[in-house]
């Protein structure tokens, strides 16, 4: 009887161990296809241009990237948001110069449904972008299937000019966060130039 009860308990210990088995190996092949995949991060387009408020007279400093987003291989990803960099340097730095200055020009980081060449061809859309902030960061949720590359279009807008339209800076560095499903993350860090009014 005793012989019995330990036989059932041995089968019951080794299906259990089969079981465990199996999940441990899926999980491993799981995760050896995620870090199998390749995301190819690039620059397709960009825009830098002064920005009037016709209603307060006043200038403001628009900088939109198109970036495409390409699953080289592996399973499909999502991306899941987009961030302002915390990490380095931080998410902007402003130069004038050769300098580095630190004022307060009410950067505002947006998403747009509008790529820079629909904004270059319409710049009457400039009055309908970069005008609300989006926090630390943003949800996207863009599903990217294997051999499938995206578009977003991610900028920055600054109040980089004074009350006599003189520039605050000239020169701009940006650091976005990118971030996955699959537990990667990617930065996209431009400098641009901000151009004078006159």
């Amino acid at each position: 009887m005793k012989s019995n009860a330990f036989v059932i308990v041995v089968g019951i210990i080794s299906i259990a161990a089969l079981i465990l088995g199996f999940l441990a190996m899926n999980q491993a092949k799981t995760a050896k296809e995620l870090a199998l995949s390749e995301i190819n991060i690039e620059e397709v387009n960009s825009l830098n241009t002064p920005v009037l408020n016709e209603e307060t007279n006043t200038y403001s400093f628009l900088t939109l990237y198109d970036i495409s987003v390409a699953n080289m291989s592996g399973p499909a990803v999502t991306l899941v948001s987009v961030k302002k960099a915390s990490q380095g340097a931080g998410f902007l730095t402003l130069l004038k110069g050769q300098d580095v200055v630190a004022i307060d020009v009410k950067e505002k980081a947006f998403l747009s449904e509008k790529s820079s060449s629909a904004i270059k061809a319409d710049p009457r859309l400039l009055k309908s972008i970069g005008n609300e902030d989006m926090g630390d960061g943003v949800k996207v949720n863009v599903a990217i299937a294997p051999g499938e590359t995206k578009v977003i279009h991610i900028g920055i807008s600054l109040d980089s000019y004074d009350a006599d339209k003189e520039l605050l800076a000239n020169m701009a560095l940006v650091s976005f966060e990118l971030e996955f499903d699959n537990g990667k993350s990617y930065f996209f860090q431009r400098g641009f130039p901000i151009y004078p009014i006159n």
